[in-house]
Order: C-alpha cells, then structure tokens, then sequence
C-alpha cells in the first residue's frame, strides 16, 4: 500500500473546538454514501458558504469535504470487499460510483493496488479468525431506532475514549445507565489514527433546542441504528475487538441468510447485568425471507422476557 501523505486526525482531536457546522457537515457526508451530497448542497444544509465550508473543513479535518467523504466511502467499500460476497459493481453503486471503472481507479488510488489484489492483500495477512470459547450465542434482534447526544472521538483507545467522555461532559445531561459505543472503521483497513468512535448516551427525545444548546460543547445529536441486529450479549470490555471479529469472520460466513449492513459496530455498556452487547447490523440476502426475530423493549430486552 503507498503511504497517504494526507494530514490525519489525531487521537486528540477535540470535537469541542470544531464548529457544530463543520460536525454537522461531517456526519453528513459519512451517512449520505449513495447519494453523494455535492458541496454546495452540503453547504446549504449547515448554513455556510460553499468556499468557507471548504476552508473551514480543510482545516479542520486535513482534507475537503469531497476528498473526506470519499476516503470514507473508499473505506467502507473496502470493508464490504473483505466480509460481503458481493460484486464489484454492486459495491462501486452502493458507495456512490458511476461505474465499475471509476471506482476501481478511485479504490486504486487510495489504497494503492485494485480492489481484488487489495482484499487478497488483507485476507493473506490477517491472522485467522479464533471463534471465542466457549462459543457465543448470536441473537439476531430487531432494535428500534434511538435518538441519542454523541462525541467524536479518533483512535483505537476506547477506554481513554470513555474517560475524557464522561471527564468533560456538560452538565445537565441525563445519565440512563446505559451507553452507546459507536465503531465506524474496521481496524483491517483504516489506520489506528483515522479510526472514528462515538461515545453516545441514548436520551427521551432531542428537540432542536436541546441539539443546538448542546452543540457547542461537543456533542451531536444523532439517531442510533435501527434494524437487524446480530449480538453477542455479556462480553466482558477486553472482548469486544474479539466479538465483533467473530460476528464477521466466524458467524457471518455460516450466515447465507445474512449480508453485513455496514457502519457503525455498536456496543452497550450497562444494558444488561454480566457485560457489554456487541452488535452489528445486518440485512437479509437477496431472495431470502426476513427470518423471525427476536423485538428488543425499550430497555433493549427482549419482548416477553422477565
């Protein structure tokens, strides 16, 4: 791989001292990876001037708005290759892409070989997945969507994530019980220094008030995922690398029924007594019925359950 001489975020960026408009713009551009938000469209949105966005984004984040939603994309779509037996065009479409061609050479320029030679690249040098002993059970569960306040964090370091979390949170927010982990990177493609984690707190709701008094000091307001979700339950802290790598590489391949949905990984602390839930989500395959699931309450416990 040619190394990427492009500034990157560090594992002390602030989110406090980024504008909420650069935050907002930001978010943006790592959900909307279909449909590709042009800059003067993502300008509108948060309020500025295309040229200022642009300026603005640049310094903060070290690249432009469209030169970091597509590293992003590129990203993903590697993540996709690497777990997902899709074909190229499916993937090259899902990220945003015109055509296989230009994808390819997009995927090529980022990661420096062709999507195939990449993925081979990767697979020939991850170690081979250890499934967990004993074997976890996987629950495949319905989630409903949850609002939630969330902070922007880079790097590998989850714990030092939660420390300065919780250290410089406002007062007055409520404090559930239960917390949100957000993984947005696979640590097989994306430096350790680039790899992007939210430390969330699900609230009731989120009017626009509360969002904007909150902005300033870090904090967006997010939705966390909905949908399918498969989960480990009850993994201890130190496992939840190992967790989410069984989901992917050990349970997910025995899953014709399943494809990965993507970003974020998602775990919650505090949700049930014993650890911590891994999640991912997933989607049916094509021409495969939705299987029965198991709905999640509002405490995130199973419908039914006692």
């Amino acid at each position: 791989m040619t190394p990427d001489p492009r500034p990157s975020p560090t594992t002390m960026f602030d989110a406090r001292a980024v504008p909420p408009a650069l935050r907002q713009a930001m978010r943006i551009l790592e959900l909307e990876q279909t449909d590709v938000p042009s800059v003067d469209d993502l300008a509108e949105r948060v309020g500025w001037s295309a040229g200022y966005l642009s300026r603005q984004f640049a310094a903060a984040f070290g690249e432009s708005p469209a030169a970091y939603g597509r590293r992003i994309r590129l990203n993903h779509a590697a993540t996709r290759l690497l777990f997902a037996p899709l074909l190229l065009s499916e993937i090259a479409r899902s990220f945003g892409f015109d055509n296989q061609p230009a994808f390819n050479r997009a995927f090529r320029r980022q990661h420096g070989s062709a999507p195939g030679a990449f993925v081979e690249g990767l697979r020939d040098a991850m170690s081979p997945a250890v499934p967990l002993e004993p074997p976890p059970v996987v629950h495949v569960t319905a989630r409903p969507a949850e609002p939630a306040l969330c902070r922007r964090f880079f790097g590998p370091d989850i714990g030092a994530h939660w420390q300065r979390f919780f250290a410089e949170l406002p007062e007055g927010i409520p404090m559930p019980g239960r917390y949100a982990g957000l993984i947005h990177d696979s640590p097989a493609v994306v430096p350790p220094a680039e790899q992007r984690y939210d430390c969330a707190i699900p609230v009731a709701s989120i009017d626009d008030l509360t969002a904007s008094a909150f902005a300033a000091t870090g904090l967006d307001a997010v939705e966390l995922p909905g949908g399918i979700h498969a989960e480990i339950h009850g993994c201890a802290p130190a496992a939840i690398g190992a967790a989410i790598r069984h989901l992917y590489s050990v349970w997910l391949p025995d899953q014709p029924a399943f494809l990965p949905e993507g970003d974020p990984m998602v775990h919650w602390w505090g949700e049930a007594a014993g650890g911590v839930t891994v999640t991912i989500r997933v989607h049916p395959a094509p021409e495969v019925p939705t299987p029965n699931m198991v709905p999640l309450d509002d405490a995130g416990k199973p419908l039914g359950s006692n």
